[in-house]
């Protein structure tokens, strides 16, 4: 495995990473809810059988929020479930969601690859003081703006907690000298387990745009084949 240095900058500080990282700074345009109280700590999605199957439940109000402020997109349906994601059929996971405290508040923010007409997106929902929920669109990925979810299938890709203060593994060795403070997320290819990104969240109160200084952002770091 190639272990390339690298720097990456964050708020407060400057962190040596043993892999080539890319920086993104993109915070999502929506809200939901308000930002005072303590959310609902049970407010976590379910992995059921259904059918012998595993099957997503979400918290109604993440539900209806993507239904009313992301109409163009769905979460996988069983016909989405090929290539790759069709191992998943005998699982009791699923690849396109995770779950954990990504920016330290306490509650519980959700992760998910979402469908849609022509490609796909990836969203980072964080539950709100009153159990609502906010999204950002963490980014970050190699190549052009907006070119990757076109130029490759969902379906090739998982997604997973990292939770704080554990590494970043890949066939039970360490992808780098890092342990996070917060739960983080990896985005990585189902073939190649140490190609993929790890995403950290972090706040930024003196940016000069105004939905990163209110929900932060996901800065990206990116390991072998996803590297620009």
């Amino acid at each position: 495995m190639n272990k390339n240095s690298g720097t990456i900058s964050r708020p407060g500080g400057t962190f040596l990473f043993l892999a080539i990282c890319c920086w993104a700074l993109v915070a999502g345009p929506g809200a939901f809810g308000a930002q005072t109280g303590k959310g609902d700590p049970d407010a976590a999605p379910k992995i059921v059988l259904a059918g012998g199957k595993p099957a997503l439940i979400l918290p109604a109000r993440l539900k209806d929020l993507i239904k009313t402020e992301l109409p163009g997109f769905h979460l996988p349906a069983r016909k989405d479930m090929v290539k790759a994601w069709a191992a998943y059929a005998k699982k009791d996971s699923l690849p396109y969601v995770c779950w954990g405290d990504f920016n330290g508040d306490g509650r519980t923010d959700v992760i998910l690859i979402l469908i849609g007409k022509d490609d796909w997106r990836l969203f980072a929902f964080h539950q709100t003081a009153e159990g609502g929920y906010h999204f950002l669109e963490p980014d970050g990925f190699p190549g052009p703006a907006g070119a990757f979810p076109k130029n490759n299938a969902a379906q090739e890709f998982y997604i997973y907690t990292v939770k704080a203060g554990e590494e970043l593994k890949a066939g039970g060795t360490a992808l780098i000298d890092y342990k996070a403070k917060l739960d983080t997320f990896g985005f990585f290819f189902l073939k190649n387990k140490e190609s993929g990104l790890l995403f950290e969240w972090a706040e930024s109160p003196e940016s000069e745009d105004k939905k990163i200084r209110k929900h932060g952002y996901y800065g990206a770091s990116g390991f072998n084949d996803m590297t620009d």
